[in-house]
């Protein structure tokens, strides 16, 4: 059993718990997540299976698409709805003026994380620290956030704010900082996770769904295939009589030079996946390979 299932994670459920109940219905297959959710959002939760988790280094760093509610008069020590207030003030920012700050986010910039996450410093998540009361120095992190749009106004104290973005962003944060941008503090009050890469809600199943077709053996039918999540890479087809110098070796010659060294692409022979590879030194050599062990 090799490929993923698009979960639809619901709130108050952790990715680690998601990855557990995959993993007691595959029988000691290895199991992971391809980027976390805190256990209060919900939405998308690309699960890899077998040799899918070799995959996560390429599948992990693709766009996220989010659904936020910021909620402006408080902001919380969690930058979300659970934490302790650190901040209040009344009056609610006018659409016009939240979405001309807006555009000061866009782009490459540094985000401190917050520091009841699951990130560690010195081999412990942040949050131990937070809770035991234990001061940490969070450095600011790069992170990319290619737009924020609001779609409409929820509550009189809320916009419903939709987020796209690369890996490491924390959107609870990015809610935070809109909030100190404003002079008015604000917390995420609600997260919903919309796409991930090429996995969508639109067709994420819920966990309960998922176990069903455990119980009738056709999980099978929603697992996507490996190379699924890697469509963004170029296709290359080599000839099956280079298996045995591939397995032996990890490399094969190249016929002529090319013009991109270092270009991932992927592999197929006979039009099966076989694997991950680079260009270097005219040789196709593999970074990730996708045999049968």
């Amino acid at each position: 059993m090799n490929g993923f299932i698009n979960v639809l994670k619901p709130p108050g459920m952790s990715s680690a718990t998601v990855v557990a109940f995959i993993k007691r219905r595959v029988h000691g297959i290895k199991v992971g997540h391809a980027g976390t959710l805190d256990p209060e959002a919900a939405g998308v939760l690309p699960v890899m299976i077998g040799k899918a988790t070799r995959l996560f280094d390429y599948i992990i760093d693709t766009q996220k698409t989010y659904l936020a509610e910021i909620a402006f008069g408080k902001a919380t020590d969690t930058h979300d709805a659970f934490g302790s207030i650190v901040a209040h003030k009344t009056g609610v920012p006018d659409i016009d003026v939240v979405k001309r700050v807006l555009p000061g986010f866009i782009g490459n910039i540094k985000q401190i994380p917050p520091i009841y996450s699951a990130l560690k410093c010195q081999g412990k998540p942040l949050y131990q620290y937070a809770r035991n009361r234990q001061s940490v120095l969070l450095e600011p992190r790069m992170i990319t956030i290619h737009s924020i749009d609001i779609l409409k106004k929820v509550s009189p104290d809320s916009f419903m704010l939709r987020v796209c973005c690369g890996k490491g962003t924390y959107i609870r944060t990015l809610c935070d900082e809109i909030g100190k941008r404003l002079d008015c503090p604000a917390h995420m009050r609600f997260l919903l996770r919309t796409s991930t890469g090429v996995f969508s809600i639109d067709n994420a199943l819920i966990p309960e769904y998922i176990d069903s077709l455990f119980l009738c053996n056709r999980v099978h039918d929603v697992l996507s295939a490996l190379d699924y999540p890697l469509t963004y890479l170029p296709r290359v087809d080599i000839k099956e009589h280079l298996i045995t110098a591939i397995k032996n070796n990890g490399r094969i010659p190249l016929a002529s030079p090319v013009n991109m060294p270092g270009m991932l692409q992927r592999v197929y022979i006979q039009n099966h996946f076989i694997g991950i590879a680079n260009h270097q030194n005219n040789e196709l050599v593999f970074r990730i390979m996708m045999f049968e062990e």
